[in-house]
């Protein structure tokens, strides 16, 4: 491939970005249109209490469960993986638990 080719090749590419945002934000709709949620956002006091209360839940299932857990992902029994195989359960737990914030927000300060 020449010189030229390649120098008009990135031209025509940086063109291209140059004059690409302008024509996409010309089809745009000038108003954007609003939507309401339904859920609300939580504090982060609330997510951060959801946070540990789900990665210690889950962390714990992973000790009870432990040696399942560390059999079925290596085949033998091995302590050493008790820790990280924890962590893991804690993380996913966490993850878990702040999805579930605004659910539970909505769900316990509605009055019954």
């Amino acid at each position: 491939m020449s010189i030229r080719a390649i120098t008009l090749a990135a031209t025509l590419l940086a063109a291209t970005a140059v004059v690409t945002p302008g024509e996409v934000r010309a089809q745009l709709p000038s108003s954007p249109t609003t939507t309401t949620a339904q859920l609300p956002t939580p504090d982060q006091a609330a997510a951060g209490a959801n946070c540990l209360l789900f990665g210690l839940a889950a962390a714990g299932g992973v000790y009870i469960y432990a040696d399942v857990i560390t059999l079925a992902a290596t085949g033998t029994l091995n302590p050493a993986l008790l820790i990280p195989s924890m962590a893991a359960g804690f993380v996913a737990g966490c993850g878990v638990g702040n999805i579930l914030t605004p659910l539970i927000t909505y769900t316990i300060g509605r009055p019954i």
